[in-house]
Parts: C-alpha cells; structure tokens; sequence
C-alpha cells in the first residue's frame, strides 16, 4: 500500500499549509497565499498522485469531477481517486454481490451519496479533516477523529458495503429505499 512515512509527511504539509493560509486570512496578500497554497498542494499530490495507481487494482482517477454510478455498471471493489468531486452509488441499480464489498473513495473535497435498500448493510469509515454524515433522519460530525459507523443488522446481512474515505472535507449522505 502506501508508504507510512509519505502520508504522514503529506498530512503535515497540508496542515502547515492549513495554518499559514489561516493565519493570513483576513490580510489578501498574493506572496502570503502562495506558500501555503503550494504546501498543500504539494500533500494532496502526494497523497492521490495517480503515478502510483496500478492499474489492475480497479482504481480510478479523476482530479475534478463526478463519479455517477448507475444501472449499467458492474458493482466489483475498487479506489476512486478525485480532488473535487462527487460520487454517486445507486445500490438500487446495481446489484450489490452476496458478502462484503469495499470501496476506497480518496478525495481533498467530495460529497457522497450512496442509495441503498433496507437489505443491505453499510459500514462507514470515514477519515478527514472535516466529515459529516446524514443517515437515518441522524446527522453526525467530525473534526479531525473521523467517523466509524456500522448499520443495524450489518454482521448478518447478506450483501454489505464496506465504504473507507479519506479526505480534507467529506460529505456523506446515506438514503435508503
């Protein structure tokens, strides 16, 4: 997988970045701006640089844009690479196959919404810097700690989804059918 050492001197990047830009918000100075502009940068490459995708693995990459997937895709576990972006997964549609499927979405900004039936169990485990996650007429937030959350009847369901993201800003939206 990835190199320890790589993420973690790419999440210090982005968090020194994060700091200079904010210490510089209120003073719009393009000299100011353009080091932590760079620092962050610099960390998100390092994080979802598509040089270091093999292709055989199922990983996609797309630095802005949307992921729609509908009825005439093929459900099959995989990573999804995005800067910015939204991903749309519509289990009504595509048939979810018997036991636990997982995917990895790794994105600097993205919203999420994944369409389920009550059938199937969904697992989130969420990393960012800021996520939230609608589910169930429920809202959950989290800065810095992420969000582990497992639906009812997950163990025993037949068919389960297993969703790891990773991200600076992350929007999870769970709709059942």
């Amino acid at each position: 997988m990835r190199k320890t050492g790589q993420v973690t001197l790419a999440w210090l990047l982005i968090g020194l970045g994060v700091i200079l830009m904010a210490g510089n918000f209120f003073q719009i100075d393009t000299d100011r701006m353009l080091w932590p502009l760079l620092m962050i940068g610099l960390g998100v490459i390092l994080i979802v640089r598509p040089g270091s995708l093999k292709p055989e693995t199922g990983s996609r990459f797309s630095f802005a844009g949307d992921y729609v997937l509908g009825k005439n895709w093929k459900l099959d576990e995989g990573e999804f690479y995005l800067f910015a972006g939204e991903f749309e997964l519509d289990l009504t549609k595509i048939p979810l196959p018997p036991g636990e499927t997982t995917i990895r979405i790794n994105a600097f900004s993205s919203e999420i919404v994944i369409w389920a039936g009550k059938d199937i169990g969904i697992q989130i485990d969420a990393k960012g810097f800021v996520t939230n996650l609608e589910k169930d007429d429920r809202e959950e937030e989290s800065i810095f700690v992420g969000i582990l959350d497992t639906s009812e009847g997950y163990q025993n369901a037949q068919r389960k989804l297993r969703l790891e993201t990773m991200g600076f800003v992350s929007e999870i939206d769970i709709r059942r059918r």
